[in-house]
């Protein structure tokens, strides 16, 4: 039997349909600000699996975020991502450590797959998660 591909974390621009996708596979996609992952609400497309994220690079992503926002649309997407951290990131740490924190008091409580950045910074990515686990 013959599988397709699985593109397990994929940042696609909002508009693409399964058919861009037809020599390629299926794919998770990562939003990247709550604003892209209501763009793609309602996109019923058998090839994508469309996540809510707030990426820890976009300065916007992480000014403009909203905890209920996020809890809302999280559980309207197959996936929780891309969320995290990155010591690389023009968007200050303590801004995003204080938008991760919030994220996970929220995904803690469901049964969803999440995708996390952790660019330079997994330490404090696992610290953060380790704290949730405790």
């Amino acid at each position: 039997m013959e599988y397709p591909t699985l593109d397990a974390h994929g940042h696609l621009a909002p508009k693409c349909s399964s058919k861009d996708l037809e020599s390629s596979g299926a794919v998770l996609a990562m939003t990247l600000s709550l604003g892209e992952a209501v763009q793609v609400l309602g996109h019923q497309e058998p090839n994508i699996a469309w996540g809510t994220g707030c990426y820890p690079r976009i300065p916007k992503s992480q000014e403009t975020f909203d905890i209920k926002r996020f809890s809302d649309l999280v559980t309207k997407t197959a996936i929780v991502g891309e969320i995290g951290l990155d010591t690389g990131s023009r968007v200050p740490l303590e801004l995003q450590l204080k938008n991760f924190r919030q994220m996970l008091e929220v995904i803690a409580k469901l049964p969803c797959l999440v995708s996390i950045h952790s660019y330079r910074a997994t330490e404090v990515v696992m610290k953060e998660l380790g704290k949730k686990l405790n």
